[in-house]
């Protein structure tokens, strides 16, 4: 698997990573960009082979203090911002990767849109955001007035998503916001899209 860990730099400070079933060292995590709330990692077994564990087991723990009241569900996710999040099999199909969170018995279902990168951005933009579930998914994009410049239809797999805006989609420049809207989720961000 590998994956873009993001986390609230404000709220949490990373601690580190220790191994569970999974032997994880400093080979398969990048901290370059720890200060600004971004983890990267990596792992695969040196064989090539895929590993099967039960689901009770522990792959591996990620440590963070907690600097201040939070869920934890809003303050940390799993994107493609740096390195793409996928998981592999033995035939290198690409699988989804997704992060569950738990409170207790309980799934806590994750909604989340994600900062378009890069942003500000010229030629396109990539917008990620995560699903608790698979489900259909509405893109919108509009300008400051909110004059509709896209709408765009999704059909959301479960955990993290991307759709990549091109500029010759949009029709006008400068600030923008895009709102995604799912089931009982929404959310908006804002973007700039420079001529």
């Amino acid at each position: 698997y590998q994956m873009t860990m993001k986390f609230d730099n404000a709220i949490l400070k990373y601690k580190g990573v220790q191994s569970g079933v999974l032997n994880m060292d400093g080979s398969n995590v990048g901290e370059v960009m720890v200060q600004e709330g971004l983890i990267t990692m990596s792992w695969h077994e040196g064989h090539g082979r895929s590993v099967s564990v039960a689901s009770d087991k522990v792959l591996f723990t990620v440590s963070f203090e907690v600097l201040s009241d939070t869920r934890v569900s809003e303050a940390v996710s799993v994107n493609s911002i740096l390195t793409r999040a996928e998981a592999y099999d033995e035939q290198i199909s690409v699988m989804g990767l997704t992060m569950e969170f738990k409170d207790g018995e309980r799934t806590v279902e994750v909604f989340d849109l994600y900062q378009n990168v890069p942003n500000p951005f010229e030629s396109s933009t990539v917008i990620g955001y995560t699903l608790p579930r698979e489900m259909p998914a509405i893109l919108t994009i509009y300008d400051v007035s909110g004059k509709v410049l896209l709408v765009r239809d999704l059909e959301g797999k479960r955990g993290y998503n991307e759709s990549r805006i091109r500029h010759s989609e949009l029709n006008g420049s400068g600030v923008m916001y895009y709102q995604l809207d799912a089931e009982d989720y929404t959310s908006t961000r804002r973007m700039v899209l420079i001529d």
